[in-house]
């Protein structure tokens, strides 16, 4: 399975750098941002991170959609010390996990963090409440399929990055 950023339409001239690890928390993405993410940053020139961080916190590590978002805020504003534009997309649907889903993202819709745009999820096949069940979208009720990627993911990413103007972007 190809991730999402290769199947992004973007415009213009982008260098894309996927440092996405699976199973990463906000925690770790944190602890790692400083070598994985900031070595990758272009003086001069527009730098997007795009920071799509949560469900691994909330499902795995039993974190409270609070103390995610708090640490995505110190995330997001150690990204922005550093130069970065901070993208943010909502969390998807994940099998016993929609009620936490949900209050976390009214947290990130919230933005109060200051991401400098967000990729609202919600609306579409993989953010509704129950979405997870979808086996055209999520084989496993965590994680999106081919179709899903191609169809959702990559589209509504790339429209968002496209609405910040830039020439290069770092993902996570």
């Amino acid at each position: 399975m190809s991730p999402y950023t290769a199947h992004l339409t973007l415009t213009g001239r982008w260098d894309i750098i996927n440092v996405a690890i699976p199973g990463a928390t906000v925690v770790s993405m944190l602890q790692t941002a400083p070598t994985n993410v900031d070595s990758s940053f272009f003086p001069g020139v527009t730098n997007i991170v795009v920071a799509w961080g949560g469900t691994n916190d909330i499902a795995n590590n039993n974190a409270t959609p609070s103390t995610t978002y708090a640490n995505l805020t110190s995330y997001i504003a150690a990204r922005h010390a550093k130069g970065w534009k901070v993208i943010v997309p909502t969390m998807i649907s994940r099998e016993g996990f929609d009620t936490q889903k949900n209050t976390y993202n009214a947290l990130i819709l919230a933005n109060s963090a200051g991401a400098d745009a967000i990729v609202n999820f919600t609306g579409t096949q993989l953010g509704c409440d129950g979405c997870w069940s979808n086996s055209s979208f999520q084989s496993d009720g965590v994680h999106p399929t081919q179709a899903a990627i191609n169809t959702i993911e990559a589209p509504v990413i790339g429209a968002v990055i496209n609405a910040l103007p830039a020439v290069v972007a770092g993902i996570q």
